[in-house]
């Protein structure tokens, strides 16, 4: 009875804090399958083949692969990743939905 009470207050507290996350972040190893550019900005999509996800605000592999990978390329010509490239990284949602790398 204990470890049951235990265990709803730890998952309790951990749905809490999530609600508190202004960003939401996974470690990912993955394979770039798209590249595209617009203006500055390239976006990525990135096949995931290994992901930790962050404790109290993870971003999701469905996120991931769903949605697009931003990057600011600024002044550069071209995009730093390049398609069929291996990607290794931290990435980043915050609250707009926007995910970037970190």
């Amino acid at each position: 009875m204990k470890y049951l009470l235990v265990t709803f207050c730890a998952a309790m507290s951990l749905n809490l804090y999530a609600s508190e996350c202004k960003s939401y972040e996974a470690q990912v190893i993955g394979e770039i399958v798209k590249v595209s550019k617009v203006q500055d900005v390239c976006f990525y999509k990135i096949e995931v083949s290994s992901i930790n996800e962050h404790l109290f605000c993870p971003l999701t592999k469905e996120e991931i692969e769903i949605g697009s990978v931003q990057f600011e390329a600024g002044y550069h010509e071209q995009c730093p990743h390049r398609f069929g490239g291996n990607f290794s990284g931290i990435l980043v949602k915050g609250r707009d939905g926007v995910i970037n790398f970190d």
